[in-house]
């Protein structure tokens, strides 16, 4: 048996180490005496474990079925947690939905499709979606606006509907029938319509590099209406409509090779949390912070919270600069979700 049980520190790693290898749980059906040499492949023990996760095992059933130590699978479950960013009683079902949001579950053979119908109401399929994202029934009672024990009866209701295991199961059985594959930020769509002028294309990079307009009008002695329209036209030249903000010029920018940067080596990324990885998608965007707890279905104290933290890991002082940051550290230029 493995002493530890050695987390790679990023999705990347994990998607690059046998994703389609999910061990005795690579089958539907739910395996009870199948044996595994983890110890031979300690790289694959988290893998293994969210996959066993994805068919509604419980971490003693995992350890069962894996020959492992309880104290290995609850490491390595630990480990993915922290990963995607995801720390409560609900961890479960939100860390089976990062699974399949990032593909680590994208192999996993599917189990068979149940039988729809009228009983899945708008309202069901939101709470099942809230729950996806880690939410306690409690959060999910706010949101909706019901009480706590209507939450939970009908996330009782959907996980007898669709003859899941568990909470964790069900969000892995709606995943594979499409029902909440939708990501909750999408990608920026935004596409530059033509070049920058000399004059744009400077102040887009001291934009990128962390300059605020005050100071950008300031070191070139431009009054607000001349550094309004530069600003402007930069934002018409991004395809951005100007409400959308500076962010999302940067972001367009360098989608349309307007703006390149050097990225950084892949294994100096941050490591971001999966709240903050949807939030810089969503200043991408040229999302409002109001905008993006909406979105995320999210109070909009954490998502000041996840934009403060962001800065931090990124080293950025503006939502311009912490965009910029996101294509040098590949954040930005394939999908997160």
């Amino acid at each position: 048996m493995p002493a530890t049980t050695r987390l790679p520190t990023t999705p990347h790693a994990l998607l690059s180490r046998h994703r389609t290898d999910y061990g005795p749980f690579t089958v539907p059906v739910t395996p009870t005496t199948a044996a595994a040499d983890a110890h031979r492949a300690p790289h694959r023990i988290p893998l293994w474990c969210l996959a066993g996760a994805a068919r509604g095992l419980d971490d003693e059933e995992i350890a069962r079925t894996l020959r492992l130590h309880m104290i290995d699978v609850r490491a390595a479950m630990t480990g993915l947690e922290d990963l995607a960013g995801v720390q409560s009683r609900s961890a479960r079902p939100a860390l089976v939905a990062y699974g399949y949001r990032i593909g680590l579950l994208a192999d996993l053979a599917p189990e068979p499709a149940r039988q729809l119908g009228a009983w899945l109401t708008p309202r069901r399929l939101a709470v099942l979606l809230l729950m996806a994202q880690g939410r306690t029934d409690q959060q999910i009672a706010e949101s909706l606006g019901c009480s706590r024990k209507t939450a939970a009866n009908t996330l009782a209701f959907l996980v007898g509907a669709f003859a899941a295991r568990n909470r964790a199961h069900l969000v892995a059985v709606a995943y594979q029938q499409q029902l909440i594959d939708q990501p909750l930020m999408p990608l920026p769509q935004h596409r530059p319509t033509r070049p920058f002028t000399p004059e744009e294309a400077a102040v887009v990079d001291d934009l990128a590099a962390g300059q605020t307009t005050q100071q950008i009008r300031a070191r070139n002695s431009m009054s607000v209406r001349a550094a309004a329209r530069l600003l402007a036209g930069a934002a018409e030249a991004a395809g951005v409509t100007p409400r959308r903000g500076l962010a999302a010029v940067i972001d367009s920018a360098h989608r349309g090779g307007l703006l390149t940067v050097a990225p950084e080596p892949l294994d100096d990324r941050p490591l971001l949390a999966e709240r903050q990885h949807q939030v810089l998608m969503g200043v991408a965007n040229g999302f409002t912070d109001a905008e993006i707890a909406r979105r995320l279905h999210i109070a909009y104290d954490t998502v000041k919270t996840a934009l403060r933290h962001l800065y931090d890991a990124l080293g950025a002082g503006t939502r311009a600069q912490a965009v910029r940051r996101g294509w040098e550290f590949h954040l930005l230029d394939t999908p997160a979700q």
